[in-house]
């Protein structure tokens, strides 16, 4: 029957981004974005620790503080190993 097939997922392009484009090439031009997204979340997180707008405890501050060094050794770990796991934090 026609119109019933299933979509068919597909990725979007950016068309500026070459065909032929290395890994290294890729490499190069995601990684920056991506570390200047985790620093400004980091930078986020830093923002929380205003006592006028917020109230926590040093232990919450420690767990926090914890999670996101825990991530950073992942992902050292990651560039090792040449893979990446994922976890959530929960507070």
């Amino acid at each position: 029957m026609a119109g019933t097939e299933a979509p068919t997922k597909t990725r979007k392009r950016n068309h500026n981004i070459p065909e032929n484009e290395s890994n290294a090439d890729r490499f190069r031009r995601v990684a920056p974005m991506r570390t200047n997204k985790a620093i400004q979340a980091i930078r986020n997180v830093a923002q929380t620790s205003s006592t006028a707008s917020y109230e926590y405890t040093q232990d919450e501050v420690a767990k926090i503080i914890a999670a996101m060094r825990a991530e950073i050794d992942k992902a050292d770990s990651a560039f090792a190993a040449g893979g990446v796991g994922r976890s959530e934090f929960v507070l």
